[in-house]
């Protein structure tokens, strides 16, 4: 299969705190309740989305070693944090786990599109291009739950024309 759509290697999280982010995002950006719970490792920060016309046989034989090592499996949360000059809030999960696999996998010979951003774990709870003080008071009320994440898996993911999240394969 060649890629044709922006397309995204991600950490895939399902558990209660999973659970929790998608309540809060039924609330806060029901655009993207079908979307996973997940930590982007590629596509939205540090390099963009893999460069269409790559096949997906090569975008898995790439990356499935980097992420068979499985060197992450359970994290926590921090706290809520909003990208500057957006609405968008996001979990902070830790850096030191998520920015080594992001470096592989942008080292590992898969071309991306250029992305202007750095890299920033997170999981998205909130999207909306405008800042709306009333909604950044009540996502700091929040308790962040305590336990632990587990990662589910780690997928690729490719958007159709219309926005929809399409699951291509978990490592």
């Amino acid at each position: 299969m060649i890629l044709t759509q922006p397309t995204y290697i991600i950490a895939e999280v399902d558990d209660l705190t999973a659970l929790w982010v998608r309540e809060l995002r039924s609330k806060y950006a029901p655009h993207a309740v079908k979307w996973p719970i997940d930590i982007t490792l590629v596509g939205s920060g540090g390099v963009g989305p893999i460069k269409k016309g790559q096949s997906l046989d090569e975008i898995i034989l790439k990356s499935a070693g980097i992420l068979a090592e499985k060197q992450l499996e359970e994290f926590t949360f921090s706290k809520v944090i909003r990208f500057p000059n957006t609405g968008i809030h996001y979990l902070e999960p830790p850096r030191f786990e998520f920015d080594p696999l992001h470096n592989k996998l942008k080292e590992c010979g898969i071309e991306y599109e250029p992305n202007q951003f750095s890299y920033t774990p997170h999981c998205t709870i909130c999207y909306s291009q405008e800042y709306s003080e009333s909604v950044e008071k009540e996502l700091q009320k929040f308790d962040i739950p305590k336990d632990a994440v587990s990662i589910k898996y780690f997928s690729v993911y490719s958007l159709d024309k219309t926005g929809f999240a399409k699951k291509l394969h978990d490592y």
